[in-house]
């Protein structure tokens, strides 16, 4: 989607110089070695999600049963779906899916909306969950939610990342115990703050951790309204961060103006998503 909220860091990792933008994406097609550039493209993110879509209607996955995940083409919003076990190897139609309402929604990253599957299937009665993802941003805002999943009957679950030998399982339900359910609820916005898919890096997410971010972000982006008091906490917070960040691992200083990060703050930059002001598990 062009005006996706990504955008402005996609660009900034493939060093400013803008995209690669494949024409066509299929199996057969190999993906360019500048993944940097590959990934600044909105076009390319589209077309990967629609051939997944593609792949798992008409591939041998045809023996299981499958849930789609919504996406975002061209700012339209494309329904989740669920392919029964035992269909025929045919392109996705009314007739061999089922929508799901539930999923269906506006948030455009992949990683995130993993916790709504993970809100809808412990609805629907499952109590240990594997996710597979390398990605922080998927881990901490799965933290940020176990103990409503707790609540839905959830009792384990694990993420799997790692590639090949290097595979790992990190076993989620117990590092949400050895943390807390006041650092499972700030640890999302530490990680946002100081640099995620959507804004740029400030320090080090060591630092972010060793800041006291329970400290600064108890009450940050918790309701909708934020006032002068909370802006100013999330502003001493990243220059706490900035300050203990090694000099080596740090790039240009940041302009820690005011107004500037306030405005930031405003923004709820870790609420961006439907998810947070949709409860997954609250579906029937």
């Amino acid at each position: 989607m062009e005006s996706s909220i990504k955008s402005g860091e996609r660009l900034r990792r493939a060093g400013g110089v803008g995209s690669v933008d494949l024409i066509e994406i299929t199996k057969d097609v190999p993906i360019p070695h500048q993944l940097d550039k590959f990934w600044a493209s909105p076009t390319n993110n589209i077309q990967l999600q629609q051939l997944a879509r593609r792949l798992a209607s008409t591939s041998e996955l045809t023996k299981l049963t499958v849930v789609l995940s919504g996406c975002i083409t061209d700012e339209a919003v494309v329904p989740a779906h669920m392919l029964h076990a035992g269909r025929a190897s045919t392109p996705l139609s009314s007739e061999n899916a089922v929508s799901i309402e539930a999923l269906t929604c506006d948030v455009e990253a992949a990683d995130h909306r993993i916790v709504l599957h993970c809100g809808w299937e412990v609805n629907r009665g499952s109590s240990r969950l594997l996710v597979i993802s390398n990605d922080t941003d998927t881990i901490v805002s799965l933290l940020r939610f176990m103990p409503q999943l707790r609540e839905k009957g959830l009792q384990e679950l694990w993420v799997e990342f790692g590639p090949g030998e290097h595979r790992r399982h990190l076993p989620l339900h117990v590092l949400a115990d050895k943390l807390g359910v006041g650092l499972c609820r700030v640890i999302v916005k530490a990680h946002v703050l100081t640099g995620d898919d959507t804004l740029s890096k400030i320090g080090t997410k060591h630092a972010s951790l060793s800041c006291e971010p329970y400290r600064f972000q108890a009450d940050f982006a918790e309701s909708d309204q934020l006032s002068e008091e909370i802006a100013q906490k999330a502003v001493k917070y990243l220059v706490h961060v900035w300050v203990q960040s090694p000099r080596q691992n740090l790039g240009p200083s940041p302009n820690f103006e005011w107004s500037g990060i306030s405005e930031l703050s405003r923004q709820n930059p870790w609420r961006p998503y439907p998810y947070i002001k949709r409860d997954p598990w609250s579906y029937p």
